[in-house]
């Protein structure tokens, strides 16, 4: 590897946001924001399935169209976000073949994601312990890849969450560590609140990891940054790709036209940025316009702590003592 390329390690990239993200960082365009210098990037992309062929030809297609000095290279590595296993050996893949001793990762983006539309599932691990899978995919597999990668970030490495405004719809509900689970009980589901709860509690691991960052990176000097995303309402990405095939047309043709909606480019350069822009501060919560607030309860230690205990427990974070 390039010893001068950026080191780039992202889920959710074959598709949807994560594929446009990647579009807009071959293209090299001009951002309105203050981007890292143009490096080259070797980007590792975890996917379910591992043939390239319409991958390579999208990004060839975008340098076609887009002209740029900037070489970007992109290479699938089997990752199933609904399997331990798979999220187990994708990280351990990483360690052993991808980061160096003297190459670590640059950026870590987490954009992965799934909406159930109404049949609740679970995913079962190894040990039988069952989760509902919209929390499981969403927030349980990003903190197990966290886990397990944290400590091969490069010094002034960034990471990305992709998250979602819908983190605050549950805020009606007392949502806690003791709740969560009989919320997404057979009884009380339902895929679009159990979408919304999934993010909640991401947005409580976005600051526990920047708690955990400035816990292993004490030392004022280069540290971790990590910036979460809201990209907006964007009915071309590939979350419903569970839906009748007629409502995935209607969201991608005719809602597209809605001034809700945010269009695919504008959430993918939100994305973008949130990888590059050097003026972030660790810790913001960005948007299509700049940073927005979460959920006032995501900045309340007592109820951070509860769910880092609960991470914890599960065998999905590791703090104090147990790291590294």
């Amino acid at each position: 590897m390039d010893p001068m390329s950026k080191l780039v390690v992202f889920t959710g990239g074959t598709a949807g946001l994560g594929l446009a993200a990647l579009g807009k960082l071959i293209e090299n365009a001009p951002t309105n924001f203050e981007a890292t210098p143009r490096f080259n990037y070797e980007v590792y992309i975890g996917a379910r399935s591992t043939s390239d062929g319409a991958l390579q030809a999208h990004f060839e297609g975008v340098r076609q169209s887009s002209p740029s000095p900037l070489e970007v290279k992109a290479h699938l590595l089997p990752l199933d976000l609904a399997s331990l296993d798979s999220i187990e050996r994708f990280a351990q893949d990483v360690l052993s073949n991808i980061v160096k001793p003297n190459k670590k990762i640059d950026i870590l983006v987490l954009n992965a994601g799934i909406v159930v539309r109404n049949v609740r599932k679970t995913v079962k691990l190894p040990d039988n312990r069952e989760f509902e899978s919209t929390l499981f995919v969403n927030t349980l597999s990003q903190a197990v890849l966290l886990k397990r990668l944290l400590h091969v970030m490069a010094d002034d490495g960034r990471i990305v969450l992709v998250g979602s405004e819908k983190h605050k719809v549950p805020a009606k509900t007392v949502v806690a560590p003791s709740t969560i689970e009989d919320l997404l009980s057979g009884g009380k589901w339902e895929g679009r609140n159990a979408y919304g709860l999934s993010k909640l509690v991401q947005m409580h691991l976005f600051f526990i990891l920047k708690d955990e960052i400035n816990r292993r990176w004490p030392s004022e000097g280069n540290k971790p940054s990590v910036v979460a995303i809201s990209p907006g309402f964007v009915p071309e990405t590939k979350l419903a790709r569970e839906w009748p095939w007629i409502l995935q047309l209607i969201g991608r043709y005719v809602l597209t036209l809605f001034p809700f909606t945010t269009p695919l480019p504008v959430a993918a350069n939100t994305i973008l940025r949130g990888m590059v822009d050097t003026t972030l501060s660790s810790g913001t919560y960005l948007g299509r316009t700049g940073a927005i607030a979460p959920l006032e309860e995501c900045n309340d230690p007592t109820k951070r702590d509860e769910w880092r205990s609960w991470f914890v427990e599960l065998g999905f974070w590791k703090t104090g003592a147990d790291v590294n």
